[in-house]
């Protein structure tokens, strides 16, 4: 079991669980939490009722937010009839929210990035490697761009882009 500190978990009141370990003989469990400051135990419990048979002591846990991970280059392709499609390789570190493309003009001093307030053109899935867009939809206009893709969660609350690609010179005619 585990809550976001300071609270404390417990069974069928407060927090969720990692795993259910459904035999005496499992005593480790391996796996991926998010980034935050959590409150962590093991509770035996019975189902019905239910019943907490037997339980740890609350242990606190934080896992750190990783560095930003480099996804290599995001890869345009002009489909023609103003279609384009935009690939990258996935991102697979710890659970996050969606992908953003996220762009600034060519002449922003700034390089896109969505937790730093660039716009974005789309918003794809945690398991799509690619999108489509269509110039002239959601923002999609002709012009010159820096452009990336961005895996994003919220750590503590906060967007944070835990992995991307590098920065795209596009230009859309």
């Amino acid at each position: 079991m585990y809550a976001t500190y300071p609270a404390v978990p417990s069974y069928g009141k407060t927090g969720n669980y990692l795993d259910c370990l459904t035999s005496a003989g499992q005593t480790s469990w391996t796996g991926t939490i998010a980034p935050g400051d959590y409150n962590i135990r093991i509770q035996a419990v019975k189902d019905s009722g239910p019943v907490i048979l037997a339980q740890t002591d609350v242990v606190r846990l934080a896992v750190p937010v990783p560095a930003t991970q480099d996804l290599g280059a995001l890869v345009p392709n002009d489909n023609g009839d103003g279609k384009w499609t935009f690939t990258w390789t996935a991102y697979s570190g710890v659970p996050f929210s969606y992908y953003k493309l996220v762009y600034e003009q060519w002449d922003s001093p700034k390089d896109p990035s969505y937790p730093g307030g660039s716009a974005y053109w789309a918003v794809p899935g945690t398991a799509d490697t690619s999108v489509k867009l269509t110039v002239g939809d959601n923002g999609f206009l002709p012009g010159h761009y820096k452009v990336r893709i961005q895996a994003i969660g919220y750590p503590g609350g906060n967007a944070y882009a835990y992995a991307q690609t590098t920065v795209l010179d596009l230009t859309v005619p």
